[in-house]
C-alpha cells in the first residue's frame, strides 16, 4: 500500500518481509481469539498502549505515532466486545488526548492548508450547547465525544502535511492491524462450532460486533487490494491476494453486508479512475478467480445460507430510520430535538417501536440540531469533497477512496468507533497541497 506515484520511488526495503509481517498478524490474532491471553491481560495492555501514544505524542513523534496507533485502534473493537472495566469510549478519550497535545505542540506556530475544520468545529459546539436539552445524558457524551474528536483530528490535519514515508507507514500498519482483527474472528471459526443463520451473529464474529466489524475488515480489504494494485508492490501481488481471499471470507462470514459494499464501490471508483489502463482491467481479470475461492469457500462454510442473506431486501431497518429522522426534522426544522435525544424521540413519538440509534449521522445531526446541523455537520463533507475533487493525480485517487470509505461508514453505521475519525489523517494531510511548490515548502510535518 503506497500513497505514491511512479514518480515518488519508495524507501528501499520498504516491504522487506511483508509476508512475515502479514503471517505474525494474523497469528497473533488466532492467539487473542482463542483467549489464550486474559481479557483482564488484554485490558491492562491496552490501558498501557493508550499512555504509550500519549507519551509519544508529547514528544511529537509522528513516525511512532502512526505506526502503532493502527494497533490501538482495531483492538478497540475487542477491548469493547469483552466488557472490560475500561470505559466504553476509552479509545475515544485517548485519541482526543494525543490529536490535542499535537496541536498545543504546535503552539500559534500553524499553517492551515484548509479550512474544513471550521465547520467541524462549529457542529461540536452546537453538540456542546444542546447537551442541556437531553433527556439521554449518555448517547449525548457518545455523540459530544465523537463530534469533537472530528473536529480535533481535522483541525490538526488541516494544519499540518505529512511525509509520504509516515503515510505510508500509517497505511501499511493500518493494513496489517485489519489482518489481525481476521485473526481473531477467524480463530472461532477455527477452533469453535457456529450454526450460522440468515443474520449477521455475535457467534460467527467471535464475539466481536458485526457491524462494527465491516468497517474494520471493510478497511483491511480495501487496503489489501490497493497493495494488490499498487506497481511498487509488484513483487507481494500473490501474496496481497492471498491475504485478500483470507480477510475477505472473515469479513462475509460475519454475515454482516457492510464491507463488501465498501470493497465493491472502492473497487469501482479504481476503475474509474484507470479506465484508460490495460492494466487494471488485467488485474480485475486476477481477482475473478480470488473471488470464486471466496464465494465458494463461504457458500460450502454455511450451507448456502450466505446467498439468503444477500437476497434479503432492505438495509436491515436503516432506510425506515433515515426515514424517520427526516419526519422529525420535518417537526423541528430549526433547531432538531436535542443532542443525543434520537432513540427516545423515535418511541416517544411511536415512530419506531425499540430505542435504536439512527444508524446515520447526517440523519443525526438534522434530526437533533435541523437546519444548524445540516449547514454545519453536511457543509463539513461538502467542503473537504470540493478539496478533494481539485487535487490532482494519485493524491485526488486515494484522498477519494478514504472520502468514499468515511461516508460509507457514515451511513451504514454512524461515528461509533475511533478508527473513522482517524481516517481524517488519510483524506486532509496528504502532501497534495504543496506539492505545487514543493521547492518552496518542505511537504513533512
Amino acid at each position: 500500500m503506497s500513497f505514491t506515484n511512479n514518480n515518488m520511488p519508495a524507501r528501499a526495503g520498504l516491504f522487506k518481509s511483508t509476508g512475515f509481517k502479514y503471517s505474525l498478524a494474523l497469528f497473533t490474532g488466532i492467539i487473542i481469539g482463542h483467549s489464550y491471553v486474559p481479557d483482564s491481560v488484554m485490558m491492562v495492555l491496552d490501558i498501557i498502549f493508550g499512555f504509550y501514544l500519549i507519551l509519544i505524542a508529547l514528544k511529537g513523534d509522528l513516525v511512532q505515532l502512526f505506526t502503532f496507533l493502527p494497533y490501538f485502534l482495531y483492538s478497540e473493537v475487542y477491548i469493547r466486545a469483552f466488557r472490560s472495566s475500561l470505559p466504553n469510549l476509552f479509545a475515544d478519550y485517548c485519541l482526543l488526548a494525543v490529536f490535542s497535545l499535537l496541536l498545543l505542540k504546535q503552539g500559534t506556530k500553524l499553517r492551515l492548508y484548509s479550512y474544513s475544520f471550521v465547520f467541524a468545529g462549529l457542529y461540536a459546539l452546537i453538540e456542546i450547547v444542546d447537551i442541556y436539552r437531553t433527556t439521554e445524558p449518555d448517547f449525548a457524551r457518545i455523540n459530544v465525544l465523537n463530534s469533537v474528536n472530528l473536529f480535533i483530528i481535522s483541525f490538526w490535519a488541516s494544519s499540518n502535511i505529512l511525509k509520504l514515508s509516515v503515510l505510508n507507514n500509517f497505511l501499511n500498519n493500518l493494513k496489517i492491524a485489519g489482518i489481525y482483527v481476521a485473526g481473531i474472528v477467524m480463530s472461532a471459526h477455527i477452533f469453535g462450532t457456529i450454526v450460522y443463520t440468515d443474520v449477521s451473529s455475535y457467534s460467527s464474529s467471535n464475539g466481536l460486533a458485526p457491524v462494527q466489524l465491516s468497517a474494520y475488515l471493510g478497511l483491511g480489504v480495501i487496503l489489501l487490494f490497493l497493495s494488490m494494485v499498487n506497481p511498487l508492490e509488484k513483487k507481494d501481488f500473490f501474496l496481497n491476494i492471498a491475504f485478500m481471499v483470507i480477510v475477505g471470507s472473515v469479513m462475509l462470514l460475519t454475515f454482516s453486508r457492510g464491507g463488501l459494499y465498501f470493497f465493491a464501490i472502492i473497487v469501482m471508483l479504481y476503475l474509474m479512475f484507470n479506465r484508460k489502463s490495460l492494466g487494471s482491467y488485467f488485474i480485475i481479470l486476477m481477482l475473478l478467480p480470488a473471488a470464486y475461492i471466496i464465494y465458494y469457500f463461504v457458500v460450502q462454510t454455511t450451507n448456502g445460507l450466505i446467498i439468503d442473506r444477500y437476497q434479503q431486501s432492505g438495509t436491515s431497518g436503516r432506510n425506515i430510520l433515515i426515514d424517520i429522522g427526516f419526519q422529525i426534522f420535518k417537526s423541528e426544522p430549526l433547531s432538531g430535538i436535542g443532542t443525543g435525544n434520537f432513540s427516545r424521540e423515535i418511541v416517544a413519538r411511536h415512530l419506531y417501536d425499540v430505542e435504536s440509534g439512527a444508524h446515520n449521522e447526517f440523519v443525526r445531526a438534522a434530526a437533533e440540531h435541523g437546519i444548524i446541523g445540516i449547514l454545519t455537520y453536511w457543509t463539513f463533507y461538502v467542503y473537504i469533497f470540493f478539496e478533494v475533487i481539485l487535487r490532482k493525480g494519485v493524491f485526488r485517487q486515494y484522498s477519494l477512496y478514504f472520502f468514499a470509505l468515511f461516508c460509507l461508514i457514515l451511513v451504514h453505521n454512524g461515528l461509533k468507533i475511533a478508527l473513522q475519525p482517524a481516517l481524517l489523517v488519510l483524506i486532509i494531510a496528504t502532501p497534495a497541497f504543496v506539492l505545487a511548490g514543493k521547492n518552496k515548502h518542505d511537504p513533512g510535518s
